[in-house]
């Protein structure tokens, strides 16, 4: 994550997502519940990862403190992205081997209670995939991996819970004929009605461009990779909030299956271990050093102005310095950047000091 990103996040928490909390607090039964959820999200990246290259002292803006809410738009960004790439690059590697990859959206229809919605709906899952229709199920789908998504219905104003899945095939099926029938079934067996089913075949299309192609495949899986909730947190009512919090409380947003199970095991591995990672793997886009110090910069600090202490830099992947000329030209266009930072930085660090609040700690 850039560092603009970051703050952008992080002011998005403080406005929009943390005063929906407390307004739904003021006005729900579950009022501790609520206010511990919005001080959780609150205390979200109030202290941040940096490396200072051990050459020319340039700090880089590395990762953040979590809070690990599934409502803070910080954390849910993260794990977006780590999904996103764990499952683009083994779907890459699985197609090139002549499988077959589809992606399938599964609703039920609009529903006043949220709570009955969501029973509903993973209820169906349950049967269709480890029930009764387990065997021809994973006959057809070997792996996979599915979501659910929350918002509001564009027409209805009702809850609209819904899963996103991708499922794997090792061989070709026409899957439509099974799909319409077991998944109307499940849900109404749940007490619920299914509104609706969309089945989408990834293939190349024929003589497509290897960068249109990876395009296609990135944005798919990201549609999967959604955040649990799309609200307008600004507009939306205390109540429903409230109810939101409750029903989602204990639920698993992501579950995979199959020959992806390996997959949740890699990005929770990265959940745990990207700030070290990020350390070893560390290449300063000023200097070019390989050797940093890492550090924490408090919110009293990076948060201190409205104009940023740090700047991103033209990149921040270590795969583009692969050769001594893109390192030139990647010092080149970040040396204006790095210097300014550096200088801006250690000026609002001492203006700290001189005020009394200087929270900087260096590592043991």
């Amino acid at each position: 994550m850039r560092y603009n990103s970051f703050r952008k996040l992080h002011k998005a928490n403080s406005e929009l997502v943390i005063p929906a909390f407390k307004r739904a607090a003021d006005v729900c039964f579950n009022q501790v519940e609520l206010l511990r959820e919005a001080y959780k999200i609150a205390d979200c990246g109030d202290a941040i990862n940096t490396v200072r290259c051990n050459d020319c002292g340039t700090n880089h803006f590395k990762s953040f403190v979590r809070c690990k809410s599934k409502f803070c738009v910080l954390c849910q960004r993260v794990k977006s992205a780590l999904w996103t790439a764990h499952l683009y690059s083994w779907l890459k590697q699985w197609l090139e081997q002549g499988n077959y990859v589809v992606f399938l959206n599964l609703t039920i229809k609009d529903t006043d209670l949220l709570k009955d919605g969501l029973n509903q709906l993973e209820g169906a899952w349950r049967q269709m995939t480890g029930k009764k229709f387990r065997k021809a199920f994973l006959s057809k789908f070997p792996g996979g991996f599915r979501s659910i998504e929350i918002k509001t219905g564009k027409n209805s104003g009702q809850w609209h819970p819904h899963i996103h899945a991708l499922v794997l095939k090792e061989k070709f099926s026409k899957d439509t004929a099974f799909l319409h029938y077991v998944w109307p079934r499940c849900v109404a067996e749940n007490g619920g009605y299914a509104k609706n089913l969309e089945i989408m075949a990834f293939k190349r299309q024929p003589n497509e461009p290897d960068e249109e192609y990876n395009l296609r495949l990135i944005k798919s899986v990201k549609e999967v990779c959604k955040y649990i909730t799309k609200f307008d947190w600004e507009k939306e009512t205390p109540e429903r909030v409230g109810e939101m919090y409750s029903a989602l409380k204990g639920k698993r947003q992501y579950a995979v299956w199959g020959a992806l199970s390996y997959v949740r095991q890699a990005v929770e591995n990265d959940l745990s271990t990207k700030s070290n990672k990020e350390v070893d793997d560390f290449i300063c886009q000023k200097c070019g050093c390989t050797q940093g110090t890492p550090n924490k910069m408090y919110k009293e600090i990076w948060a201190s102005i409205d104009e940023p202490i740090m700047e991103d830099y033209k990149t921040s992947m270590p795969e583009t310095l692969v050769s001594g000329e893109a390192l030139n030209r990647l010092k080149a266009a970040n040396r204006t950047i790095a210097t300014k930072q550096y200088f801006k930085q250690n000026e609002w660090v001492q203006e700290q000091i001189d005020l009394g609040i200087f929270l900087y700690k260096k590592p043991n």
